[in-house]
């Protein structure tokens, strides 16, 4: 009875570890193969896992982490992500709108757009996006920020910000950011 309960453990065990050894390479598999349907991109950027993305939207710098389950929509705009750019998990970014405005038609009847509706998302180098952040159409991250996790960005964000839905602050002061940057372009 011993035996067969410690061969029974065994087998189980190998059954865990081919089963994880399986999921690793079907995630990374999904991560190639996003990250290849984006035309745009620079070195180094890694999609991790599932997502849903209009990849001939988006365009990536070099050095880009995507964390899993993120979504990066846009019809008629641009989605653009500078170098060294990371994202948390669950990041939703949309770079449209419907009109409501029209009247005498209902709202998923309208087709027509005018440029407000699709306004460029643009984020700057440096910057970590939080997990479940929300970006939509026209928000402009400047270099260096911070996105705090949750937060919803319908603006622009000056540089070396840190945005929570709370409010901003910060990230550096002013002699902090210019030695910053010139410690990164030294490394480059």
């Amino acid at each position: 009875m011993e035996l067969t309960s410690t061969i029974l453990t065994l087998i189980l065990r190998v059954i865990g570890y081919l089963v994880t050894i399986i999921v690793r390479i079907s995630k990374r598999s999904m991560s190639v193969y996003q990250t290849c349907r984006i035309k745009r991109k620079g070195r180094n950027c890694y999609i991790n896992g599932p997502g849903y993305f209009s990849y001939s939207n988006i365009v990536l710098g070099n050095n880009v982490y995507i964390g899993v389950d993120s979504t990066f929509m846009a019809s008629d705009s641009q989605i653009i992500i500078g170098d060294n750019v990371v994202f948390g998990p669950h990041c939703f970014i949309i770079g449209g709108n419907h009109r409501y405005d029209v009247v005498g038609k209902y709202i998923k009847d309208v087709h027509e757009k005018r440029a407000q509706d699709d306004a460029d998302i643009v984020i700057g180098e440096d910057c970590w996006i939080g997990a479940n952040a929300i970006i939509l159409k026209g928000a402009e991250i400047g270099r260096g920020c911070v996105i705090g996790a949750g937060s919803i960005v319908t603006k622009k964000i000056p540089p070396y910000t840190i945005f929570t839905n709370k409010g901003s602050k910060p990230r550096f002061s002013e002699k902090e950011i210019t030695e910053h940057e010139l410690i990164l372009n030294k490394e480059s």
